[in-house]
């Protein structure tokens, strides 16, 4: 699915193989063997083929490329991200308007969020910041705070 990724925003952008290794560094071959998946796909090829294509690595990832708002008339589309220490996903349309209480405002509506005492700590273009307090009946047998807990909350800043 990544690979198929590539080669449709490549084609989107109406750019050649040989335009896309070019901006790489590499070859066309290369290039069309990571869009059909017959070369392995690492991280560093996934961010050289992003730049080269004018687009975020999640673009190539994941299906963002539409976003899941319409922007009203005189606003610019730009995608926010919900970070944890191993994930991004971008998925917030931004807003001219002062986004970031759009964002603390809806956050503030999560009962479950006030329920487990998660704060909203800091939103800014590209990054939205949730903090949660280490409590044990929030953590499973080993004192690790609950996958669930860790999902409702990145699943609540995405959006």
């Amino acid at each position: 699915m990544v690979h198929s990724r590539i080669r449709e925003i490549r084609k989107q952008k109406g750019l050649t193989l040989q335009e896309v290794a070019g901006r790489c560094g590499t070859t066309a071959q290369t290039i069309g063997r990571l869009e059909t998946g017959m070369r392995t796909l690492s991280l560093d090829w996934v961010n050289r083929i992003a730049k080269a294509l004018g687009v975020p690595r999640q673009a190539i990832v994941f299906a963002i490329d539409q976003p899941r708002l319409v922007p009203s008339e005189g606003c610019e589309s730009v995608a926010v991200r919900a970070t944890t220490e191993d994930a991004e996903l971008t998925v917030v349309p931004r807003f001219d308007t002062d986004f970031a209480s759009v964002v603390r405002s809806s956050f503030e509506r999560q009962g479950f969020m006030a329920h487990i005492g998660a704060v909203l700590i800091s939103v800014t273009p590209g990054r939205c910041e949730v903090g949660l307090d280490h409590r044990d009946d929030l953590t499973q047998q080993h004192g690790f705070i609950h996958g669930g807990v860790v999902g409702a909350i990145i699943h609540t800043a995405m959006g």
